[in-house]
């Protein structure tokens, strides 16, 4: 063999040897199995921008308090404090140290109606529950178009008071969302009724 053909043939095996110890391309960064997925850049909503010092919308408001349905599913009105009520002043009695008197709304319910007494005032003095003529105790008390007035007691502070300003704070649940509608239309708030100290017993003729 001459010696050119060795040399090229000696080439030859070196460049064979280099390609083989270079080995098989890297593969491009995207195409790595161990990395992650790109997450969204800060202010972008699913490649959106969003603009994170923007206000969010307002909801709708027409301006009227909705009402509060009731546990037993029927709707009701909101609470409603001192509710037009009162009585007969010269019906007030004595029940040991309380005065009594029965009391009903100005606006008697409805069919349909139901009129839920949840607290009594009594301005001096404090509300007790106590009965007279016939009706039971406000505290507590369902008024209804069958049965709408109650009895509301009160014991004075000191036994010369004249007289005491009550209330009857009330939560209003109906059939329907028309009736309880129709009669909050019919009911004024916002008024207490004097209760006045019971009259004296009559004096009984001498023997």
């Amino acid at each position: 063999m001459s010696q050119g053909r060795r040399l090229l043939l000696g080439a030859m095996v070196a460049a064979s040897v280099a390609a083989c110890s270079l080995g098989p391309p890297a593969a491009p960064d995207d195409a790595d199995p161990g990395t992650a997925a790109a997450e969204p850049s800060p202010g972008t909503s699913d490649g959106i921008a969003v603009d994170p010092d923007a206000a969010p919308e307002p909801e709708a408001d027409d301006g009227e308090e909705p009402a509060a349905p009731r546990a037993d599913g029927r709707p009701a009105l909101p609470p409603l404090a001192e509710l037009d009520a009162g009585g007969d002043p010269s019906s007030v009695v004595a029940v040991d140290e309380a005065w009594c008197a029965v009391v009903q709304p100005a606006a008697t319910p409805d069919p349909g109606v139901w009129v839920e007494v949840y607290e009594v005032e009594s301005d001096p003095g404090r509300a007790v529950e106590v009965t007279c003529g016939g009706a039971a105790s406000c505290v507590g008390a369902t008024l209804t178009h069958a049965t709408p007035a109650c009895a509301i007691a009160v014991v004075p502070p000191t036994p010369g008071t004249e007289s005491v300003s009550t209330a009857l704070n009330v939560r209003i649940s109906c059939d329907s969302e028309e009736l309880c509608e129709d009669y909050r239309a019919r009911v004024t708030t916002g008024t207490r009724w004097v209760m006045p100290s019971p009259a004296p017993p009559a004096e009984e003729d001498g023997a």
